[in-house]
C-alpha cells in the first residue's frame, strides 16, 4: 500500500478504488403559475374591481339614505316665480272703517275734532278728466268738527262755537299719474274748482300760489283764505292698510285729521 502510495497521482484515483460517481442536487419543484379562469388579463381584473368598488359605495350610501329616513341634506333649487304686480288691497280695512259709515248730511256738524261720513246734499267736486283715471273705487265725502278758528284779525279765536269743515278722500290706483295730474290742476284752476266745494272766495286768498307742508312723512300742499281754518289743503296720504288716497281738506285742522286718522 505505502508503493502504492508513491503511484498516487494528483486528480485520479488510487488503484483499487472505486471512483463514487457524485451526487447531483435535487432539482427545486417550480411553482405553477397561478391561471385565472377565462384568461382574464390584468386590465380586466382592475375593471372588475372598479365596478365593484363603486357598486359598494352604492350600497353603502343605499343604507345611510335608509336610516335617516330618507331624507336629503342637499339644498332645493329655488323655483323662479313672476314679479309681483301693483294691486290695491284694503287688508280689512276701507274708508268707511276709517271714517264710519256714511249716515251724515253735509248740514251736520260733528263733535270737535271729529268726521261724520256723509250720504246725502254733498257738494260735488268736478275733477280733472286725467285725474278721474287714477281713482280707485273707495270714496267717502266728510264733515269735519272745525275747532281751530281764527278772527278777522288772525288771532286764533277761544271758546267759538265748532264750525263745519269739508274733506273728500279719493282711493288712487296710479299714484305717479295722480301727482302728475294734480300738479298740473293746482297751477290751473284748482282753486277756482273748489271753491263752491269749500265755501271759500278766491279773492280771500293769502297767497297767489300754494305753499308746501307736512305732517309726520305726508307732504301737503296748501292756500289760505286768509288763515289756516279757511283753506284748500291736499295730500296724497299712504294709508295703513297699504293703499294710496287723495285727500282734499277745507282747512289745516281737518287735514292733519284725516291723516291721522289713515296713518294709524
Amino acid at each position: 500500500m505505502a508503493g502504492d502510495i508513491g503511484q498516487i497521482q494528483v486528480g485520479r484515483p488510487p488503484s483499487g478504488v472505486r471512483p463514487v460517481a457524485p451526487v447531483a442536487p435535487s432539482p427545486t419543484p417550480v411553482a405553477a403559475p397561478i391561471v385565472v379562469p377565462g384568461g382574464a388579463s390584468h386590465g380586466s381584473r382592475t375593471v372588475f374591481l372598479v365596478i365593484g368598488g363603486v357598486a359598494l359605495v352604492g350600497i353603502i350610501i343605499a343604507v345611510v339614505y335608509s336610516f335617516s329616513g330618507g331624507t336629503s341634506n342637499s339644498t332645493p333649487t329655488p323655483t323662479a316665480s313672476a314679479a309681483p304686480t301693483a294691486t290695491l288691497t284694503t287688508q280689512g280695512k276701507n274708508l268707511e272703517t276709517y271714517f264710519g259709515a256714511k249716515t251724515a248730511s253735509s248740514q251736520d256738524i260733528p263733535p270737535d275734532g271729529t268726521f261724520l261720513a256723509v250720504n246725502a246734499n254733498y257738494p260735488s267736486i268736478d275733477l280733472p278728466s286725467d285725474l278721474q283715471t287714477t281713482q280707485g273705487s273707495d270714496i267717502v265725502w266728510l264733515v269735519f268738527g272745525q275747532t281751530e278758528l281764527y278772527g278777522s284779525n288772525g288771532q286764533l279765536l277761544t271758546g267759538a262755537a265748532t264750525q263745519a269743515r269739508n274733506v273728500a278722500i279719493y282711493q288712487l290706483s296710479d299714484v305717479t299719474a295722480a301727482q302728475q295730474a294734480l300738479q298740473t290742476w293746482e297751477a290751473g284752476t284748482m282753486s277756482d274748482d273748489l271753491s263752491a266745494f269749500l265755501g271759500y272766495s278766491v279773492s280771500k286768498a293769502s297767497t297767489t300760489e300754494f305753499l308746501g307742508g307736512a305732517r309726520q312723512s305726508t307732504n301737503i300742499r296748501y292756500r289760505n283764505f286768509p288763515t289756516p281754518d279757511r283753506s284748500i289743503d291736499w295730500a296724497i296720504v299712504t294709508a295703513s292698510n297699504g293703499n294710496s288716497y287723495l285727500v282734499i281738506a277745507g282747512s289745516r285742522q281737518s287735514m292733519f285729521a284725516a291723516t291721522d286718522a289713515l296713518t294709524q
